[in-house]
């Protein structure tokens, strides 16, 4: 369920935040259970929505965790997370909106070039979980605006987004 996603998402930006602290993290069941990944016994197989913020997280979240100075976030409604790759130059920022309300996302930085890639999250049934052939919980692209050196988008209530940016 996208409620399991933005769990995972989250945690992940826990993880980002307190890389200092977090020398190793791991996912105890990868099949079945409780996984990002099912499967039937005839083979059939599909992703659960916690998949692709692992995935997501696995394939962006390298690099250096910034310290992350948070503005206008009084109910803590934003959880995130940003990742700097000085080799690939990249900065991605992993955002959870754990309100039920859209909300304005505005960050600013001292050089970015543009938006590589963003996509959020986001599903009007909370409850709602994938099966095989009906792999609707995922990520899909979203618009991120680009003024300047501030990133703008609106972030849809109870989601979880990825932003790319480019150096």
């Amino acid at each position: 369920s996208i409620q399991e996603a933005l769990i995972t998402g989250s945690l992940f930006s826990c993880f980002h935040r307190y890389a200092d602290w977090i020398d190793i993290a791991c996912i105890a069941q990868s099949v079945n259970v409780i996984a990002p990944i099912r499967t039937e016994p005839d083979g059939t197989s599909w992703k659960q929505s916690i998949f692709f913020p692992f995935q997501l997280t696995s394939q962006n979240g390298r690099g250096m965790s910034l310290k992350i100075e948070e503005l206008n976030n009084a109910d803590k409604s934003i959880y995130g997370s940003a990742v700097l790759n000085e080799d690939d130059g990249v900065l991605t920022l992993f955002i959870t909106n754990r309100s039920n309300e859209e909300c304005k996302f505005t960050a600013e930085f001292d050089s970015i070039s543009n938006v590589a890639e963003s996509v959020v999250m986001d599903c009007d049934d909370h409850e709602k979980t994938n099966a095989p052939g009906d792999e609707t919980v995922k990520p899909r692209p979203f618009a991120v605006a680009l003024n300047g050196n501030t990133v703008e988008a609106t972030l849809p209530g109870f989601s979880w987004s990825m932003i790319k940016l480019s150096l």
